[in-house]
């Protein structure tokens, strides 16, 4: 299972800001990264700011008491 992160980098702004979704997890890296880029679009679609970078993450879930694995 995946669960996705999105970061979205504001030109002005330092650190950048963090999107979490929650409609997930996702059974695929494939249906987690296709909803990162939905947040993305919509995103974009709806903020007055300059957005200088977006990125994707997808983090895989383990099963209790085990560590989170980052795909990119």
């Amino acid at each position: 299972m995946f669960s996705v992160l999105v970061l979205i980098w504001v030109v002005g702004v330092k650190p950048p800001t963090i999107l979490e979704d929650t409609l997930g997890p996702y059974t695929t890296v494939e249906r987690c990264f296709y909803r990162g880029a939905s947040i993305i679009k919509v995103a974009v679609q709806t903020v007055d700011y300059a957005i200088a970078k977006a990125e994707t993450m997808c983090l895989q879930q383990k099963l209790k008491g085990k560590n989170v694995n980052f795909t990119r």
